[in-house]
């Protein structure tokens, strides 16, 4: 699968980031609408007989004439929904008690409020490891989205201002099919394909780097002094970056683990209320460390491990070094350049949940 990117380095506060990653999640919905949850027969069938009482004003007795799947009853035939005649089990359902109950079906799966795609995230052995490159645990069909029509990657960064922190979008990653929605829908330009085979996933991650060596005041003094090299010119007033503001960088620090903690909260409830009524908002953490100390503060440590426990999922730290380079170039889109020494990359995995066939399970 092709991938595209854009958003070219664009600044955000926390609920602008949010918003972004809601725009993602409406494409997505679209997206999924018409995505072919079925070539069964049983499928073509009901959307058969559904077509046949829709034209002859017989639709509810359709039961009644017509010998059709079990599991497809009187009140889902009324939703004209082919997922009725399904099972849970032939969609590949991920729930540790899908064989013991057989009369579920995938249509119960999207709209009944005890859902079993509610609780699924939850069991132990769905946990991402990035060692091997394992991001998406599932294989269903909500979830495991194997056509790849739905994945992306967001590359962000962190900007230390004076007086905040902001967070840049550098690049999103996605298939043409949710790059083309995206640009329909939100008129985005400046759009780059990639190589063939470049960028594969089934997975929804956002990447985001931590660098507290590099601030704006540092870009700014990069920026002024490459000017003036080339000029063959020098300034009495401009001082490095690091004379000048070291202090405000170690005050900095003290405040990024409030701004992580704060940031994964809103993109958790985000994305949590932007889809389907399933979808259970990020699904697991992991930190990629370059040799940056802030990570192995007590305050920051601290912070990721409650707020994945709070998650019911385990937080998953790993260093740079110990990472297959050709997972994290093509799984995540993390290379040396976006992840230099002395800082770190948190890998926020979102549910990839999608509605199939034009069910619609909003909140």
């Amino acid at each position: 699968m092709n991938g595209q990117n854009y958003f070219k380095s664009k600044s955000y506060l926390i609920s602008d980031y949010c918003d972004t990653l809601e725009e993602l999640s409406k494409c997505i919905n679209r997206l999924s609408n018409g995505y072919p949850s079925s070539t069964s027969f049983e499928a073509r069938e009901l959307q058969r007989l559904n077509l046949r009482g829709v034209l002859s004003g017989e639709k509810s007795n359709l039961g009644s004439k017509h010998k059709i799947p079990k599991l497809f009853n009187d009140e889902n035939l009324g939703t004209l929904s082919h997922l009725g005649t399904i099972s849970a089990k032939r969609i590949g359902c991920d729930y540790s008690k899908v064989f013991e109950m057989h009369n579920t079906s995938a249509l119960d799966l999207h709209i009944l409020d005890d859902s079993w795609c509610n609780v699924c995230p939850n069991e132990t052995n769905k946990s991402i490891e990035l060692k091997n490159g394992q991001t998406n645990p599932y294989s269903c069909w909500r979830r495991g989205i194997s056509s790849g029509y739905f994945g992306f990657i967001v590359t962000s960064s962190l900007k230390l201002q004076k007086d905040r922190v902001d967070v840049v979008i550098d690049e999103i990653y996605c298939s043409k099919e949710l790059e083309a929605a995206l640009f329909i829908s939100s008129n985005i330009y400046n759009v780059h394909s990639p190589k063939e085979n470049e960028f594969e996933t089934t997975s929804m991650i956002c990447t985001i780097n931590v660098n507290t060596k590099i601030t704006s005041d540092n870009n700014a003094y990069s920026e002024i002094k490459s000017v003036l090299g080339q000029q063959l010119l020098q300034s009495k007033n401009f001082k490095p970056a690091e004379d000048i503001s070291s202090e405000a960088y170690r005050n900095n620090n003290v405040n990024i683990p409030q701004y992580v903690e704060n940031l994964l909260i809103e993109v958790d409830k985000k994305w949590r209320l932007s889809g389907s009524r399933n979808r259970t908002g990020i699904i697991g953490l992991a930190t990629i460390n370059n040799h940056c100390e802030l990570i192995n503060e007590p305050i920051m440590k601290t912070m990721l491990e409650n707020y994945c426990a709070n998650k019911n999922f385990k937080y998953k730290p790993y260093e740079f070094e110990e990472l297959n380079k050709s997972i994290t170039d093509k799984k995540l889109k993390i290379t040396d350049a976006n992840l230099p020494r002395g800082s770190f990359n948190l890998v926020i995995i979102l549910d990839p949940l999608i509605d199939l066939g034009g069910v619609q399970s909003e909140r």
